[in-house]
């Protein structure tokens, strides 16, 4: 008899709590989700990634460790054997 009132219970709970509109408390004007609400100013750009002057190299020079080196000590590529 307990598992039919606990399991009635709980099916009247669901039921009860699917059927109630949803509370949508009124947004006041300043809200962020309210329609009317005016617009936030633009944010100034980021500077983390903000190159200047100061930050890139010269024109005709590069930085060092960036120059790659395509000899591969040995490795010939012009004949193949079978």
């Amino acid at each position: 008899m307990l598992k039919l009132f606990l399991l009635l219970s709980l099916w009247l709970l669901a039921v009860l709590g699917c059927a109630a509109p949803p509370l949508n408390p009124a947004a006041d004007i300043n809200h962020p989700a309210n329609p009317d609400a005016a617009e936030s100013p633009l944010s100034p750009p980021s500077q983390t990634l903000a190159a200047t002057s100061s930050t890139q190299p010269a024109t005709g020079q590069s930085m060092p460790g960036t120059q790659m080196d395509h000899d591969m000590g040995g490795m010939n590529h012009d004949h193949h054997e079978h």
